[in-house]
Parts: structure tokens; C-alpha cells; sequence
């Protein structure tokens, strides 16, 4: 665990994050490391760690990463879906479905109202569904003469002049009308009449 210092009058203990062979001093190699001096060798650092760039000390996965065998050099980031919330991770873990993952890859998130998460991935819900709740793991049919609000969190009737079909509000084709909310079909005008602009009344 010694050298020979400069003017070879005397023996020095090789310092951390080396060790000594053949009386000389040697870099530990990359994924190990010493933490003591005078040392004839050097460790791997375990499984949720990775060894430190000076060679003297094993560090903890960070939080969004993870390693699964020792001697690393550094940890690899969570792949999409899955979190690593602890430091020293050997692996990550699977968003359940309704969640996301988070910004810094820690933890999963519920999805908002408005979606559905699948995977780890939240997914706005169809044009004509919705989900009201956070978390949702899928999305609901608005009825027939209803359609999703802007923010997909309820339905709402398809106001006067048109009509609902497949989660959407259509406007009544040319000589048919419809005078309140909520309609799932138009009423054809009789002989002699026509429908107003807005198609709501036949005159």
C-alpha cells in the first residue's frame, strides 16, 4: 500500500481512489473505488450505485435513475412510465394505469380530468368523451344528443337547430329544425314551410 515518494528516501501510503502495485501508485479502475489509503486494491461499487469520478467513494442512484449491477460508472435514467422515488435504485417501478410519470422522473402523477393514462402516459380523451375524475383509466361516451365540454370533464346538450350523433352537435340538414336542447334528430318541415337560419323553427 506504498510508494517510493520523489527523492527515494523514504515510502508514502498510496492516497484513496488508488491502490498500490509494484511499489507504484495506480488510478482505481473506472467503477471502483478506495476509500482508504494505503490499499493494494479496489471495490466495485453494488447494484443502485455508481462510483464517484475521483475514484474514492460510491454515490447513490439519484432519484429518477437506477443501476442493476456493480462496478457502474453512472446510472441510467428510468425508461417512459416507469420511477425511481428512492435514491439508490437497483430498478424502476411502473406508473399504474391512470398515472404519469413526473417531471423528474421520482414519482407518478395522477392524470387529470379531461384524459385517461395508459402505460405511464396520459392521452387526452376522444372528441365526444370524457372522464370527470383524475386518475381515469378510460374515457366515456357522451349520449346520444350530447357532446364533451371544452375541458372533456362532462357533457352538455346540443343546443337548438342541431343534433347529437357519435359524441357530436351537428346542425340540421336543409329543411329540417329543432327547437330545444338535446335533440338526437331534426323534424322536417311541412309543405309549405321552410326552416329559419338558425334551423330551430320552421316558418
Amino acid at each position: 500500500g506504498e510508494t517510493v515518494d520523489n527523492h527515494g528516501s523514504s515510502c508514502e501510503d498510496c492516497p484513496t481512489g488508488t491502490f498500490c502495485a509494484q511499489g507504484s501508485c495506480s488510478d482505481c479502475p473506472p467503477g471502483t473505488v478506495q476509500d482508504l489509503s494505503a490499499s493494494i486494491s479496489c471495490y466495485e461499487c453494488p447494484a443502485g450505485m455508481y462510483a464517484s469520478a475521483d475514484g474514492t467513494e460510491c454515490l447513490p442512484c439519484p432519484e429518477g435513475t437506477y443501476n442493476a449491477q456493480s462496478g457502474a460508472v453512472e446510472c441510467l435514467p428510468c425508461a417512459n412510465g416507469t420511477v425511481a422515488p428512492n435514491l439508490g435504485s437497483i430498478a424502476c417501478t411502473s406508473c399504474s394505469d391512470g398515472q404519469t410519470v413526473d417531471n423528474d422522473g421520482s414519482s407518478c402523477e395522477d392524470c387529470p380530468p379531461g384524459s385517461f393514462g395508459i402505460n405511464g402516459e396520459c392521452l387526452n380523451c376522444p372528441p365526444g368523451s370524457i372522464q370527470p375524475n383524475a386518475a381515469g383509466t378510460i374515457c366515456l361516451d357522451c349520449p346520444i344528443g350530447t357532446t364533451a365540454n371544452e375541458s372533456q370533464t362532462a357533457c352538455i346538450s346540443c343546443p337548438p337547430g342541431t343534433f347529437g350523433t357519435q359524441g357530436k352537435c351537428v346542425s340540421c340538414p336543409p329543411g329540417t329544425v329543432h327547437s330545444e336542447e338535446g335533440a338526437f334528430s331534426c323534424t322536417t318541415c311541412h309543405n309549405g314551410q321552410f326552416a329559419n337560419s338558425n334551423t330551430t323553427k320552421a316558418v
